[in-house]
């Protein structure tokens, strides 16, 4: 979608399009967040168990927030995929495991919930990575802020 109005109707048309579809993701997110938050009372019927069913519930409060910040990264990320800025979703896909991977040694005691610190992590970095694209260096960056500031509209 964002190369289409890239192509039809320029940076203005495209940095339009990347905002729906961002703002659709995190509302998507929201929702999603909202709805797993409200299955956490649920959980006494997947099992008896009082330990297991604390052992869920760090987990389950991370994997509830995550959804906010995985629906704006999937459109920030398909915006770069439509870009073709594949070396910036390289670089932030690298960065983020080696943050997850860092985060998985040091947080080796936490067990299940360190994994999804993890996976918290990775997603940020990928958040912070599509984003700065879209709002300072990419192509659909305003004028006047960036390093392609100085070019004009039309040249991007």
């Amino acid at each position: 979608m964002v190369p289409t109005a890239l192509g039809r109707g320029g940076p203005a048309a495209a940095r339009e399009v990347a905002d729906r579809l961002s703002l659709w993701g995190w509302l998507l997110g929201v929702a999603l967040c909202i709805c797993q938050l409200l299955t956490l009372p649920l959980v006494p019927l997947m099992t008896p168990v009082k330990a297991v069913q604390e052992a869920t519930r760090l987990p389950s409060l991370i994997a509830a927030l995550l959804q906010i910040v995985t629906g704006a990264v999937m459109a920030g990320e398909g915006t770069l995929q439509g870009l073709r800025a594949y070396r910036w979703l390289a670089c932030s896909a690298s960065l983020g495991c080696l943050l997850m991977l860092c985060i998985l040694a040091l947080t080796r005691d936490l067990g299940v919930a360190g994994v999804w610190i993890g996976f918290f992590a990775f997603n940020l970095v990928r958040l912070l990575f599509s984003a700065s694209h879209r709002l300072r260096f990419g192509p659909l960056a305003r004028r006047g802020v960036g390093p392609l500031a100085r070019l004009p509209e039309d040249t991007v």
